[in-house]
């Protein structure tokens, strides 16, 4: 009986990864490779959680910006990332995510009452909040910088994404751009527009308040 149901999990793990070469879960990757595929411990929100993790590389576009912008055509780096992904079936990766957020909006409220900038951080870095689009709210995090060991975290439908940039020799490695040029998330086959990312601490309370 154990011989079968480890057939069934060694099934299960291969279709996943063989169901194209481009996707984990509903995260689509845009010219990358996946050079590896493990199992393994990744921390989320300060707590460890069993996830498959993917190595995978990506062709990003870097745009030279010079005096002279038309003699410096688009130069593409070498990303180099993990991507690990888990299903959170009884919720506490959720709550360990808002757990955290909720943390954050405690700290960012105490730094704008300090220096009498309000509760609108349009101009101002805000790291850990929601994505909004009609009635899909989507949780996100990253860390702060662009260099190796940088990270972002998007909590979709259960499904728990974490993004992780690794070092590369030529040291033009950057998170944000491949999120911006190497992959989307779809919902229900369809592309998944994230919406607008709220920067207000006000709404951000109110959207934590109604998950309490």
């Amino acid at each position: 009986m154990r011989y079968f149901i480890t057939i069934i999990l060694t099934l299960f793990v291969i279709r996943l990864f063989c169901q194209t070469t481009d996707q984990i879960g509903q995260m689509k990757f845009v010219k990358c490779k996946i050079i590896e595929t493990e199992k393994a411990i990744d921390t989320i929100s300060g707590q460890p959680f069993k996830v498959l993790r993917l190595i995978i590389t990506a062709k990003t576009s870097l745009q030279l910006i010079s005096d002279s912008w038309e003699n410096h055509p688009d130069t593409t780096i070498n990303n180099k990332l993990t991507v690990s992904y888990a299903y959170d079936s009884t919720g506490v990766i959720h709550d360990s995510i808002i757990s955290e957020i909720k943390k954050y909006v405690l700290e960012k409220e105490k730094w704008a009452k300090e220096y009498n900038t309000g509760n609108d951080f349009t101009y101002f870095t805000f790291n850990k909040s929601f994505f909004l689009k009609d009635t899909i709210l989507i949780p996100f995090i990253r860390s702060e910088g662009e260099s190796p060991g940088s990270y972002a975290i998007y909590y979709i439908d259960k499904h728990v994404y974490k993004i992780k940039l690794l070092p590369e020799p030529n040291g033009l490695s950057n998170l944000s751009l491949f999120i911006s040029q190497n992959m989307y998330f779809t919902l229900n086959n369809k592309y998944l527009d994230l919406g607008n990312y709220i920067k207000n601490l006000d709404k951000v309370k109110e959207i934590l308040k109604e998950k309490n």
